[in-house]
């Protein structure tokens, strides 16, 4: 599979993966936001595949609710961060049904050829999660060597996901990004708006965003993020809300990126205010006016020297 701006990376679907040539050392998780502790786990196992001349491999899971990453923003971190092989267990597949000692023998050992598996100190796995780091160790023997890791803390806080989704629903950017070790952002396809925004005189880019990214409400400070892989850049006010909670639009600061189709998403700095209902447009183009304002300010003043 080639993700669109990033380098091949070889991804399998289900659990009829048969891996050949040389074995493997192999992280398994949800990876769901990827942050400090996910980036720790797989840089272990990069660093475990290198010196074993194993190839570094990852296991994740389909998932169909709302998530803070979406599978391809997971591949590709994966794949930033030195994983070679992926396997995605389907969200509806049969390894839900398989037994801790099924998922060890059958699955890692016999079609992954998992000389060495790396995970968190809190791992499951299995039916019912019954199985535990322990069950890794007294199954696979000496087929294959674990590797658990202790949890990555930040201020004494377990850093974990819904830490993360906490944060991000009561609109704390800091929190997130100091938890996750970058800004959060989304991606997604530039659609056509009712152009009510280039009306007031403040047009917007409207992105459609795929349903399982989980999306705060509000008005943030934002950057785009390109198809390439440019450093974001191009600050502006950017919405995201209204019926149903999925309207997600950017107004550009200053400055309108030269090619508007080449822009993919935005990573989100810091949050301007609530989302406000308004009975006029002279109303709603006043507040637009006053949070564009605070948005160029707060760049100029905290994001400038980052773009």
């Amino acid at each position: 599979m080639r993700l669109k701006g990033y380098l091949t990376l070889k991804v399998s679907y289900g659990t009829e993966t048969r891996f050949s040539g040389k074995q493997s050392a192999v992280t398994i998780g949800a990876f769901d936001g990827f942050h400090t502790g996910h980036r720790k786990i797989v840089e272990n196992t990069v660093s475990i595949a290198r010196m074993t001349s194993s190839v570094p491999c990852a296991v994740t899971f389909e998932k169909k609710y709302p998530a803070l990453s979406t599978l391809n923003e997971k591949l590709q971190h994966l794949r930033d961060n030195g994983i070679e092989k992926t396997v995605v267990m389907l969200s509806e597949g049969e390894w839900k049904n398989w037994t801790a000692e099924y998922f060890i023998r059958e699955f890692l050992i016999g079609r992954m050829k998992a000389g060495h598996a790396v995970v968190g100190r809190d791992f499951r796995f299995g039916k019912s999660r019954e199985g535990s780091i322990s069950t890794l160790e007294k199954t696979a023997g000496s087929e294959m060597e674990t590797h658990s890791l202790e949890l990555e803390k930040i201020n004494g806080t377990k850093v974990s996901s819904s830490a993360i989704r906490k944060h991000l629903s009561e609109g704390d950017l800091q929190r997130c990004r100091l938890l996750m070790g970058r800004n959060y952002s989304f991606t997604g396809k530039i659609v056509e708006g009712k152009k009510l925004g280039r009306k007031l005189g403040f047009p917007t880019v409207n992105f459609s965003v795929p349903e399982e990214k989980i999306l705060p409400e509000g008005i943030f400070l934002c950057r785009s993020l390109f198809d390439n892989e440019r450093k974001p850049q191009y600050p502006g006010a950017c919405f995201i809300g209204g019926s149903g909670g999925r309207k997600t639009e950017i107004h550009f600061i200053d400055r309108v990126p030269d090619r508007i189709e080449s822009v993919r998403g935005a990573e989100l700095l810091e949050k301007i205010s609530d989302i406000e209902k308004f009975t006029s447009n002279k109303h709603l183009s006043e507040k637009i006016n006053d949070d564009v304002q605070k948005a160029r300010k707060i760049f100029k003043d905290k994001w400038f020297d980052t773009a």
